[in-house]
């Protein structure tokens, strides 16, 4: 689950498969489409703001993909679901929202996007 204090929004998905163990960020669990992520765009590197995201439903390329967060670059109109940061604004909003880029996240349901910039609690629950 990934839940919006801030407004009482939030989205769940069911994942298929076995229990899982996390020990690190960033993780995706689940499989394409039916998954929950959390972690950053890209890997390690200076070019990449440090804005955790945290989504359900995401899909890279028909695959999970712990590099690059919720970012669903080649999904049409998207499928991450919650809050979503930097270049998954890009692919995940439609239209893309202007932003500024030192407040570059939005909450996210699917192709559409709000609270761009804004400041919201977010957090997340697995069980």
């Amino acid at each position: 689950m990934i839940f919006n204090k801030t407004t009482g929004a939030y989205f769940t998905d069911t994942l298929p498969g076995d229990n899982f163990r996390v020990s690190a960020v960033p993780y995706a669990l689940g499989a394409p489409g039916h998954s929950f992520n959390q972690g950053r765009y890209g890997p390690d590197s200076p070019s990449y703001t440090p804005i955790t995201q945290g989504c359900v439903g995401f899909s890279y390329n028909n695959a999970l993909s712990t590099d690059w967060a919720c970012v669903t670059d080649t999904a049409e109109g998207g499928t991450a679901r919650g809050h979503i940061a930097d270049y998954a604004l890009d692919y995940n909003c439609k239209p893309m929202p202007p932003y500024n880029p030192n407040r570059a996240w939005a909450w996210a349901d699917n192709d559409s996007c709000s609270l761009v910039g804004e400041d919201y609690s977010w957090g997340i629950a697995v069980r």
